[in-house]
């Protein structure tokens, strides 16, 4: 009876070493895999609110907008690109070195364009066109592609684009970039930060297009920043009116900016004989700003610091 019992203590203990064995051998490759954040499993929430999940980051991209395309640039991840709209194609200066897959006006690319390609995740526009049952991003997500939606429409909500789109990627240069880019922003802020609102400096915008912009529109919340007062920042809803001569001459601002651009068929002599009784035309203050930069990505520093070099030369 007692060799029974024996034998029973024996085979349990047995039993409960196998499984303390076990139990470390498997803590020790489950701690080897975590110590590799970048293998986690993660979600986020795209501007439409919804939640997205991811295994890993992000390998193969596809960018339908040249404001997510120059994220991806600036935190030198190209090489994951494999496909881009047309005008983000055009942009980016190695497309065609690194064998990106140009796939023409978002309006036009289709399921069947995106199976050739087989990306890992698509970044677009949430315009409403796009969200709409019948378009773009329904589509795509319709055939099973993973479609995060971003819209980012001010300085604060392109720095949440740029983290969205930096932990989708697994960018390692990431939290060193953003915070130089926002201590940049915050630096240009402070300068400004005591200048009397009666001694800003007013300020003439004029795009590319033709148009001005409003008080809705990035650009004129970096003329904002950059310590200027946009002539056109309260007088009306559009992001993008269309500017009046008259109106500008009566506004009389003390800076005139160019857009610079293929599209800009302006010059400064051509705005100067145009607006010849202005401040900014008498004082010879009509300055050309680079191209593509008051834009929701990286770039809208170039145009914070262009501005503020322009509107206060001596700080």
């Amino acid at each position: 009876m007692k060799s029974k019992v024996y034998a029973i203590i024996a085979v349990a203990v047995i039993l409960i070493a196998a499984v303390a064995t076990y139990s470390i051998v498997f803590a020790g490759d489950s701690s080897d895999k975590n110590d590799n954040p970048g293998e986690e499993a993660f979600s986020i929430v795209d501007y439409r609110g919804n939640t997205i999940s991811f295994d890993a980051p992000a390998e193969r991209i596809v960018s339908l907008g040249s404001a997510f395309t120059d994220v991806i640039s600036w935190l030198n991840c190209e090489d994951k690109i494999v496909g881009l709209d047309s005008v983000s194609y055009k942009n980016l200066e190695n497309a065609e070195e690194l064998k990106i897959a140009n796939l023409g006006a978002v309006s036009s690319i289709s399921p069947e364009s995106m199976k050739t390609i087989n990306p890992d995740c698509i970044f677009v526009w949430s315009f409403p066109s796009y969200v709409a049952s019948d378009g773009i991003i329904t589509n795509l997500e319709n055939n099973g592609f993973k479609v995060v939606a971003l819209y980012p429409s001010s300085v604060d909500s392109t720095m949440q684009s740029i983290s969205t789109i930096s932990k989708i990627i697994g960018s390692d240069e990431a939290i060193e970039k953003s915070a130089d880019l926002q201590n940049r922003i915050d630096a240009i802020s402070a300068k400004v930060a005591n200048i009397p609102e009666d001694e800003r400096v007013k300020v003439y915008l004029q795009l590319q297009s033709g148009n001005t912009v409003g008080k809705d529109s990035i650009s004129n919340e970096l003329i904002t920043l950059a310590g200027g007062i946009n002539i056109y920042g309260e007088v009306t809803t559009s992001k993008n009116p269309t500017p009046n001569a008259e109106y500008i001459a009566t506004q009389n601002p003390d800076v005139i900016l160019l857009e610079a651009g293929s599209a800009q068929t302006e010059t400064v002599d051509s705005i100067s004989a145009k607006l010849p009784t202005t401040n900014a035309v008498q004082d010879g203050r009509v300055h050309i700003i680079s191209a593509n930069t008051m834009t929701a990505s990286p770039n809208l520093i170039i145009a914070l610091e262009e501005m503020v070099s322009f509107f206060y030369p001596d700080l």
